[in-house]
């Protein structure tokens, strides 16, 4: 038996958008290696959806519908409430918008029996709510988090007491999970404490972060299915599968790339009419920089007197990669340069020589008025030693 897993699909277009394509690639994915119950962990929507987004997302559940197999739907911090109770549930997609349990019941066709799941859920849970009840905002972090520890404790006895396989559903924030910068963001809000989840010894598989990671024990999120910030641009992205032998979960589920849109990020100097990688310190080929259809963002500095050495079809070679590519760029003045070598400088003739170069005299004369400069002061200390004798 299998059991498979996507979460975070932010659907923000219609059928030709990015999310739209990697969700059918998903759904068939899923129908090629022969799950028998797909779990959709949250964030479907970006927000409130269009006419078109939902018959998009429809789409995917009816061809599992066609072939018997159930789907399990989780409302997200993202997805609107009741949308998706009004819009995708019936007798085969079960869609919570509360913590809750279901016993899934499907028939496996070369065993000729029927075959049993028993799922925990718990979708996304409103702070604000938790908040309200609390009559004090400060608080409510803590009290959210206790009232997760209570839900968790009660599916603990109720996993325990199943003679059937059973797996944990969730949409938010577990302890020590990673956001896709590789930084542990800070739990003083609602979360689920990982110790605790650790315990209940079957799969926890969740939605919210977009990094696919193993926060610890059996505790998973698939991560989003596209690359949606220039922060997941390394990413991989795509579902999980976990299947169980008949007696017992595999160690650990399996991922399954979904192949997407490839997005380079380049940090450049223009030195002496060419663009060196920031990092590697090597020359860019502007021609091999990516392939056609790449997400490319181009950042480089240009000292200003070089501005006009600038490649006149750099737009025009970067477009022709991603039309919407992102060029950025930083010029950097002679007069911050000149500024930081004169606070560099450990004597006042020196921070002069710079000051002096950068409007552009020569050396000979740099020289000519540092010695008058020093005609001055020797007579003025004269002066000075005459007045005081």
């Amino acid at each position: 038996m299998k059991v498979g897993f996507i979460a975070d699909i932010h659907l923000q277009g219609g059928f030709e958008s990015k999310e739209a394509k990697a969700l059918e690639e998903a759904g068939f994915l899923f129908r090629k290696q022969q799950v028998g119950i797909v779990c959709v962990c949250g964030d479907i929507y970006e927000g409130v959806s269009t006419e078109e987004q939902r018959l998009v997302f429809k789409n995917f559940l009816e061809r599992f519908s066609a072939n018997n197999i159930p789907v399990i739907v989780l409302r997200g911090n993202h997805d609107t409430p009741k949308e998706l109770l009004i819009n995708h549930q019936d007798d085969l997609v079960h869609v919570f918008e509360k913590p809750g349990s279901i016993t899934i019941k499907q028939y496996n066709m070369q065993k000729k029996i029927e075959e049993y799941v028993y799922l925990s859920i718990i979708p996304h849970f409103s702070a604000g709510a938790v908040a309200l009840q609390s009559g004090n905002i400060s608080e409510f972090g803590d009290k959210g988090t206790n009232l997760m520890v209570d839900i968790l404790n009660k599916m603990y006895q109720d996993i325990n007491n199943q003679e059937h396989p059973s797996l944990v559903l969730f949409h938010g924030t577990v302890s020590g999970a990673m956001l896709d910068n590789e930084k542990i963001p800070r739990t003083d809000g609602i979360h689920l404490p990982l110790s605790v989840l650790e315990t209940l010894g079957v799969p926890v598989v969740g939605g919210h972060y977009h990094k696919k990671q193993n926060v610890g024990g059996k505790v998973w999120y698939p991560g989003s299915i596209t690359r949606q910030t220039w922060g997941e641009y390394q990413d991989d992205k795509g579902v999980l599968i976990w299947e169980h032998n008949g007696e017992n979960w595999l160690p650990e589920p399996e991922f399954h790339s979904l192949n997407p849109q490839p997005m380079v990020s380049v940090q450049a100097e223009f030195v002496d009419g060419k663009f060196i990688d920031s990092e590697s310190k090597e020359e860019i080929d502007l021609d091999k920089l990516a392939p056609e259809g790449t997400k490319l963002r181009f950042r480089y500095s240009v000292k200003k007197e070089e501005v006009h050495n600038l490649p006149s079809d750099l737009k025009e070679k970067l477009q022709a990669i991603d039309p919407t590519a992102k060029i950025e760029k930083r010029t950097i003045t002679a007069e911050v340069v000149r500024n930081k070598e004169i606070l560099d400088s450990t004597t006042v003739d020196d921070s002069l020589r710079v000051y002096y170069k950068g409007r552009g005299l020569a050396d000979k004369e740099i020289d000519w008025i540092l010695s008058i400069k020093q005609e001055i002061l020797d007579m003025q200390n004269a002066q000075r030693e005459e007045v005081a004798a």
